[in-house]
């Protein structure tokens, strides 16, 4: 991507991923890696630099932007393994919680056809007590 920015096959260059904000919010988000856009400061100065010695410039400049790059798609695959491993932890807490429910409702429906078993069997033998 980097080569078809230098070679402007493409103008700009985009990184599309989910943002880990929490456990319960993950959201999509859309960062520009090229062209850089400068930081504006809270009074609204965009910071200036100044390189030295200026013949390395180039080089170091090219060797700063690929580790930039390299480290913002980094982070993005790192939110998105995050955001998935969350989303996953998510479903099994929800399956659990629900396997949790419906092992109390069939509990209680044994429970209920038990007990009917029972009574039918005790007034099974109260009604062969009374016909003697």
């Amino acid at each position: 991507m980097l080569d078809a920015y230098r070679t402007a096959e493409v103008d700009e260059l985009y990184l599309l991923h989910n943002q880990f904000v929490s456990t319960l919010k993950q959201q999509p988000k859309c960062d520009q890696l090229l062209p850089l856009v400068p930081k504006v400061t809270q009074k609204g100065y965009v910071r200036g630099y100044i390189y030295e010695p200026r013949k390395q410039f180039k080089a170091l400049l090219t060797t700063v932007l690929e580790r930039y790059l390299e480290m913002q798609i980094y982070q993005a695959v790192v939110e998105n393994i995050a955001c998935e491993q969350i989303a996953r932890m998510l479903a099994m807490q929800n399956a659990t919680d629900n396997s949790r429910d419906l092992i109390g409702e069939l509990k209680i429906l044994y429970n209920k056809t038990r007990q009917a078993a029972i009574t039918s069997e005790i007034a099974e033998i109260v009604n062969g007590a009374d016909a003697v």
